[in-house]
């Protein structure tokens, strides 16, 4: 019995490679490409790596072609990313022919991915706040007519460069492919201005917060020797807020860069 079933074996073994030898370049590629599409990468590296064999300059152009495959296009918005990544994976762990292809659109997939969370995240948690009048953050020099008002607007800044800090340690330690590098450093070096003239923002209400609030109270009550130092501590306060306001615009921009 068992010389019957060891027997069996050898013959189906035998008959399958029989099969893949005499099999055309064509039917090889189109056996490849079904196992492919499916999923099957044992079959496809069996039905591949007979392809080779056979003809091997055939063997690599029709890897080429493999590559052009809807699969790897990263434009393709049929399937959720993290979906994506997964097959590349696999792609990857499984196909020794596509490993470094699939590696580098895993990649670039997985930075578009996560880089796309951290820009939502800039432009609701910290771009948004521009868009709101009545935010803390976009209010007028004129209305700080006391030490509330101007705590108010520093406590707004705080919150707001406390969060970008923690955008900025995500944007530094993500694993960047080598064509976006440049792209990358560049959106950085942008948040960091930006996060740059929000301090100095912040910093001027600070040590000024007696003098705003004492001159625009004179002002509003129409001391005339009041106009002058309230002029200058605007002008100074329109200046940061006009810095501030150029840096967002710049990154709402590289935003769309990236």
């Amino acid at each position: 019995m068992k010389r019957l079933i060891l027997y069996a074996i050898v013959l189906t073994l035998t008959t399958v490679l029989s099969a893949c030898a005499f099999a055309s370049v064509e039917e090889l590629i189109v056996s490849a490409n079904e196992a492919f599409d499916a999923g099957d990468y044992q079959e496809f590296n069996k039905q591949y790596n007979a392809l080779v064999k056979k003809d091997k300059e055939a063997a690599e152009t029709y890897l080429e072609t493999v590559k052009n495959k809807e699969f790897f296009d990263l434009e393709n918005k049929n399937e959720l990313d993290s979906v994506r990544i997964k097959k590349l994976a696999s792609v990857s762990e499984h196909v020794s022919a596509l490993k470094e292809f699939a590696d580098s659109k895993r990649s670039e997939l997985e930075y578009r991915y996560e880089i796309s969370g951290i820009l939502k995240t800039i432009s609701s948690q910290q771009l948004k706040e521009f868009e709101d009048p009545l935010s803390d953050v976009t209010k007028i020099f004129i209305l700080l007519d006391s030490l509330e008002d101007v705590k108010e607007v520093v406590t707004a800044f705080d919150e707001l460069h406390s969060n970008a800090n923690k955008i900025l340690i995500q944007l530094e330690n993500l694993k960047v492919p080598s064509e976006k590098e440049n792209v990358h450093s560049n959106f950085i070096k942008a948040f960091e201005d930006y996060m740059h003239v929000m301090e100095e923002k912040k910093s001027f209400l600070e040590s000024n917060d007696i003098e705003i609030v004492a001159y625009n109270q004179l002002f509003m009550k129409g001391n005339i020797f009041s106009v002058q130092k309230t002029v200058d501590l605007g002008s100074e306060f329109d200046r940061l807020t006009s810095n501030f306001e150029r840096e967002a615009e710049n990154l709402k921009q590289r935003i769309d860069s990236l």
